[in-house]
């Protein structure tokens, strides 16, 4: 298989080792040192160089180290970038570095291919010259046409890998959780490529932030789950805290109803699309009168708010 040249020198796909940081070998920074099937440092010679080829177990890909500063490049591997909740401000010092160097952006899509909120987040730091890859993901609970997608868009991540090039998948939130990227990111795996996962900033950190008030403190429980029905619901009320995000029509339906028949409105925030100019955060008898919003997310906090029983 022939591979394209992959670029030395800067940051590709990896970033500089800051001050203080540990070294394996001259010049070599540890965290970058790839660990085989074993639990070991692996893929070293006794000099601390990187051979061509990453060691582990199937891991296609190279890691290469840069000449002048002390970088590596990555090839042939798949990052997923949390790009946070939407805004540009909020994406990790990790997540700017990823996407200022790698080669293609790929963003997923449900039905416009021109319109991806997570592109949007993370359009600003893109390298000059990057090229987008849209990867549709339909709004569907069909197994087999989810699975139909996650191959599509693994055929072509699959692709771009093994031409040698480093590409970057954005997902809005946390590419760890609840994300289509997960299911993307075990195909590639299971065709032996490597793949780096960044975290990055959940809406439910930003409602907290929002709100200046904590979900949970010490010796709470806290619950984060999909709002699907009243049965949920039900085992939420169970909990000092609980997160309530991605509402179907009928667990959004049964909120409403026993928010109102517990007396239980002045315990429940909805935030609806967050970073978007049309954000607003509705409490109180107000959540009544709100249509189903997937994008939207609920806090019901056991104590209340005190911002809630100073107004009530």
């Amino acid at each position: 298989m022939v591979r394209r040249p992959v670029r030395r020198g800067g940051v590709a796909g990896g970033r500089l080792r800051r001050p203080g940081e540990p070294e394996f070998g001259p010049g070599f920074p540890l965290w970058a040192v790839p660990v085989g099937g074993g639990g070991g440092l692996a893929g070293l010679d006794p000099q601390g160089q990187v051979p061509g080829q990453v060691h582990g177990p199937g891991a296609r890909g190279r890691c290469l180290r840069g000449e002048g500063e002390e970088a590596i490049a990555l090839a042939g591997v798949l990052l997923g970038v949390g790009v946070g909740p939407g805004d540009p401000k909020l994406l990790t010092v990790r997540a700017v570095e990823v996407l200022s160097s790698a080669s293609v952006v790929a963003y997923p899509y449900s039905s416009d291919a021109s319109s991806s909120r997570a592109l949007s987040a993370a359009r600003p730091y893109l390298r000059d010259g990057a090229r987008l890859l849209p990867l549709r993901f339909p709004m569907s609970r069909d197994r087999s046409e989810q699975e139909r997608a996650w191959d599509e868009a693994c055929d072509e991540v699959a692709s771009v890998l093994e031409g040698g090039e480093s590409l970057a998948f954005v997902v809005l939130g946390d590419p760890a959780f609840y994300s289509t990227y997960s299911y993307l990111a075990r195909k590639v795996r299971e065709r032996g490529f490597r793949v780096e996962t960044i975290p990055g900033v959940s809406s439910f950190s930003l409602l907290s932030a929002l709100l200046g008030e904590p979900l949970a403190e010490e010796g709470e429980s806290a619950l984060i789950c999909p709002l699907l029905d009243g049965q949920v619901l039900e085992e939420a009320l169970g909990f000092d805290c609980a997160v309530l995000m991605k509402p179907a029509e009928r667990g959004f339906s049964r909120l409403k109803e026993l928010l109102r028949e517990r007396g239980l409105l002045d315990r429940v925030v909805g935030a609806f699309r967050l970073c978007e100019e049309s954000q607003r955060l509705v409490f109180g008898e107000d959540l009544l009168g709100e249509e189903l919003d997937y994008m939207s997310l609920f806090v019901y906090r056991r104590r209340g708010f005190p911002w809630a029983r100073s107004t009530s």
